[in-house]
C-alpha cells in the first residue's frame, strides 16, 4: 500500500514502513540537531537519501533599504552557505547519501517546494520548546508545518539528545487527529 510518497508494505505478522528520502529543515538550532541526529538513523536504517535544507527567509529583508537588499542578500547567502556547509561537515554523514540545499524565501512554502520536488517521505525538524509570547511570535513557523505538511513529521525537541551508536527504535507514538476524513491517511501509518 501507497500512502502519499510513504511505503507501507503488510509483512506476515508486522506492517514495515520505509521512508527512501527524509528532508531535515535547519535554523542550526539544538533542536535541529537533534532532528538530524535522528534522521540520520532512520536513513540508516531505510537505506534513504537525506536532504539538509536551510531557508534563508525572505521577510527578514523587508527591514533593509531597497539599495542595500542585494548586498545583504548576498551577504547572507554566503554566511548561510557557510554555516549549513559546517553544520553538515560537524554531523555523522558517514555513509548515508545526502544532498544540502540553501533556498530563499517563506520557509513554509519552500519547505513544500522541497517536499514535492524530492519526493520527501519524512521531515524531520526541531523545535526550540518556547512558550508564551516567544512561541506566539517564533513558533509559527512549525505550527504552519505541522498543519499543512501532507507527509509525515519527525519533530525533536531542543534537549533531546541521540545517544552514539544507539538504534532508534520508536516505542511510543503519539497520533493526534481530528477525525477528518483526510487523517485516516496519518492513521495508516500511525498503526
Amino acid at each position: 500500500m501507497s500512502t502519499g510518497n510513504v511505503t507501507v508494505r503488510d509483512d506476515p505478522g508486522k506492517p514495515v514502513v520505509e521512508f527512501r528520502r527524509i528532508l531535515v529543515a535547519t535554523d542550526f538550532s539544538n533542536g535541529a540537531r537533534g532532528a538530524l541526529d535522528y534522521a540520520l538513523t532512520i536513513a540508516r536504517r531505510f537505506k534513504s537519501k537525506v536532504y539538509v535544507a536551510h531557508v534563508i527567509p525572505s521577510q527578514v529583508f523587508h527591514f533593509v533599504s531597497p539599495e542595500s537588499s542585494a548586498e545583504a542578500i548576498q551577504k547572507a547567502k554566503v554566511f548561510a552557505s557557510g554555516a549549513l556547509r559546517r553544520w553538515i561537515d560537524s554531523a555523522a554523514m558517514g555513509d548515508v547519501e545526502h544532498e544540502d540545499l540553501l533556498v530563499e524565501g517563506q520557509v513554509w512554502p519552500v519547505l513544500q517546494g522541497l517536499i514535492e520536488s524530492h519526493g520527501i517521505d519524512l521531515l524531520a525538524m526541531g523545535t526550540h520548546g518556547r512558550t508564551s509570547q516567544k512561541k506566539l511570535l517564533l513558533g509559527a513557523v512549525a505550527e504552519e508545518v505541522f498543519r499543512l505538511a501532507e507527509c509525515p513529521i519527525l519533530s525533536v525537541g531542543p534537549e533531546v539528545r541521540l545517544e552514539t551508536g544507539k538504534r532508534v527504535e520508536l516505542q511510543r507514538l503519539l497520533y493526534a487527529t481530528n477525525l477528518k476524513p483526510h487523517a485516516e491517511r496519518a492513521a495508516s501509518l500511525a498503526f
